[in-house]
Parts: structure tokens; sequence; C-alpha cells
């Protein structure tokens, strides 16, 4: 089966009638590769990503072969889907993909859009892993919870809340109490219950409400006052023993401290549970060890760029505190880009406390782009003028990096507008 045939099925299906009964169909066709390895689920609206990438470097830093599910992917649907750290070969995906393809048509299914992308990507990770031998397997949800892709699974040994907030309300609820909800919907009986710090008011009592009525469920919610800032990258964590040790984290960023705490929660009773002891040095290095795309990440030196994919309220919120504490006194450069269907307003309206010169454009995505001129008038909206309105992402991009300021140019709003703009970096 080729692979480009994810080209010509949809992104998402999110929504469409049972989802999780028809992959649950599939995975009994595969064999329930779910159920070779034990899982760490993660849902939340934000930090999803950098808790994942944490979790699978603590695991393999005990020797134990992890695979990884991630998304959303920027350039091709194999970043989804590693084990050891080394994304899936085109070979392998393909190998995999023909399988899946097969248990389709046992079923009567002859078309592949019967699944959406992350629908495929999610279905071939899971056999992958299996095939592969792997220790320990950690999922990071889509968009939802309950009714996510990641949901069909048959057991996790652990679920992991990253912080909640409002996003895909015309997905997940119109309400947080609605959204926090479907997140649930992935706890399991049997499961220990980790839950990120700093949650918005309520949230955390209706997730250890919800894990209260399930058999032999340990919820704990992660705690930020045994972790201090030192910088950036750099933590002074004391443990229940009162150990003081310094970690070094290979992501930047602020809001990495509330990830990094939730981690450390769940790290501390699974070597407990696990019955290993901490070695210091293999923390560290693993930590230290941890990049991911796309956030907050460096992507030049001169001129300084700098790509955030933050695209909601929370996330935005966020990055302006790292903004503000990495680049103080200085006024940036700020190429952005959204989707209609986020809270541009009230994010065009928290950005604008930054010191900054704006480019605006749109990421590039049919159907739920925010076009540069609707930006442009959001913009205007609270008094900002932009420096340019392009409705190519590499045309705002070129104009900026010609410019003679040497002041940090900043990409943000969208994974598509990354996703776009990566690419013409040596990254």
């Amino acid at each position: 089966m080729s692979g480009e045939f994810m080209s010509s099925i949809p992104t998402m299906r999110y929504g469409e009638g049972d989802r999780i009964g028809l992959l649950r169909q599939i995975l009994v066709g595969l064999n329930h590769p779910d159920e070779h390895y034990p899982i760490i689920h993660i849902a939340g609206t934000n930090g999803k990503g950098s808790t994942a990438q944490m979790v699978t470097v603590l695991l393999s830093a005990h020797q134990l072969k992890v695979g990884l599910f991630t998304s959303p992917h920027l350039v091709t649907p194999r970043e989804s889907v590693q084990v050891a750290g080394e994304m899936i070969s085109v070979k392998a995906f393909k190998s995999v993909a023909s399988q899946v393809n097969r248990i389709l048509k046992a079923y009567g299914w002859t078309t592949p859009d019967i699944l959406s992308e992350f629908e495929w990507t999610f279905l071939i990770a899971l056999e992958y892993f299996k095939q592969m031998d792997c220790d320990y397997v950690v999922l990071e949800c889509g968009v939802g919870g309950a009714l996510d892709a990641t949901n069909a699974i048959t057991q996790s040994e652990t679920a992991i809340f990253t912080k909640i907030g409002l996003d895909h309300l015309n997905l997940l609820g119109d309400t947080l109490e609605e959204i926090v909800a479907t997140k649930a919907g992935i706890m399991r009986s049997h499961q220990l219950v980790v839950i990120a710090p700093e949650q918005k008011p309520g949230v955390t009592s209706q997730l250890k409400s919800a894990a209260s009525l399930l058999p032999e469920t340990e919820c704990l919610k992660a705690d930020l006052t045994n972790l201090q800032t030192v910088d950036r990258h750099t933590y002074r964590y004391v443990r229940d023993n009162n150990q003081e040790v310094t970690i070094t984290l290979g992501l930047p960023g602020e809001f990495q401290r509330e990830n990094l705490a939730t981690v450390l929660t769940w790290y501390e009773m699974w070597l407990d549970k696990n019955h290993l002891a901490w070695k210091n040095d293999s923390v560290q290095k693993a930590l230290a060890s941890v990049h991911l795309p796309g956030r907050f990440e460096k992507v030049n030196n001169h001129p300084f760029i700098l790509m955030d994919a933050a695209h909601n309220l929370d996330a935005i919120t966020s990055l302006i505190e790292s903004l503000q504490a990495a680049f103080p006194h200085q006024t940036l450069r700020i190429i952005c880009g959204f989707l209609k269907d986020k809270d541009v307003a009230h994010m065009v309206e928290k950005l604008r406390v930054l010191p900054a010169k704006w480019w605006v454009t749109q990421p590039d995505f049919p159907g739920r782009t925010l076009t540069a001129e609707e930006l442009a008038t959001i913009f205007n909206r609270y008094n900002i003028s932009p420096q340019g309105i392009y409705s190519n992402p590499k045309e705002a991009l070129e104009v900026v990096m010609h410019q003679e300021e040497t002041t940090p140019i900043i990409i943000l709003g969208s994974f598509h507008l990354i996703k776009c703009l990566r690419g013409e970096f040596d990254v």
C-alpha cells in the first residue's frame, strides 16, 4: 500500500458517529496490539507534547524500549510514531498500513477514507509498537479524551492530565466543565491518575471526582512548591526525602515548570511501584535531552528566530510570560497567523502587552484558516497596525528576515503556520 494514500483522506473525523467502536473493531482484527504493553495516556489542553517527551525519556533511561505516539506532525505522519527515539521508517509505515488496510477490507470497507489521517496513524502506531516489542507506550491524546481515537485502547496504566482550558469548543463542549468531563473519559479502573498543578477553578476537583468512581484508581495532584525555577532551563527540585536535586531541562520556557512538576509526580510514583531507585545522573541526562519541534524552538541564529505553536488563550498567556523573561527590554518582530475557530480576538488582546512590531499572515489549512486580512482587522480593533499583511507565510518571513534590524523574530499562532515555515530552516 502506497504511503501517498494519506494525502487523500480527511485529517480528522472526530465526532462522526461511533469512532471508538470502529477503531476497537479494527484493533480486534489486529489481535489487540494495545494489550501487549503498559500504556501511559496523556490528555489536556496544553503541555501534552512536552509531558509525553519527558515521560518517554525517563522510561528510556531505565533501558526500556518505549513507543511514543504524538501529534500533530510538522512534515510527515511518521513523526508521530517513534520507538526508542527513532521515527518509524517509510518501509515499516507502508507495511503496517497495508496490514491495517487488509483488516478494513476484511470488514467490507473498501476505501481508506473510512478513517481519518489521525486514526490511521494511531492504528499504525499501536501495531508497530507491538511488532517492535515495546516495553512501554506513551500515548498523547489528539484534541479530546472520551471520544479521541486514542481512547480506543482497552487498558492503560496511568492517565496524566496536563493543564486544561478552553479550546476546541466546537468539538469538546461549550463550557470548561464539559471539556473536563470529556478529557476525564480516558480514565480506567486500577490506574494511577496524575493531575497537573495550577488548574483552573473546579478542574482538579472534577477530575478527582471522576477518578473516585473507578475501582482502585489512585489520583494525585502535582505540587509546584517543591520545584523552583533557577533559570530558563534549570530547576531546583526537593524530593520527599528532602534530597535536593538540580535539573536541567532541554525544553525552555517558564510554562515548562508545571509540566515538569507533573512528570516528576508520576515518576516518583512509578519508581516506588517498580521498586527502583532515583538515579540522579540518568534523570539529569534524560531530561536535558528533551527536544520538541515547534515549541519555544530556536530555529535560526542570525537573525535570531524562535517558533512556538501557541494557539489558544492559555498557551498564548504562557508564551507571553516566557518571551518577557527571555527578551526583557527588547522590541520583538512577530509573525503570526491563526485558525478561525480559535479565540483569536482574546489572544490578540493578550499579545498587545508585548513590545513588538507585527506581521500578519495565515496558516495553510483550507477551510479553517483565518485570512491575513481578517487577522489584520482584529489587530486594528485593538489599535495595532500591522507592518505587513501577507497571505503567503513564506513571503512574510522573507520580508522580515531581510530587514536590517537585529531584534528577535518570533513566529506564533498555529501548528499549521509552524509546519509551513519550519522547513525553511536547517533544524
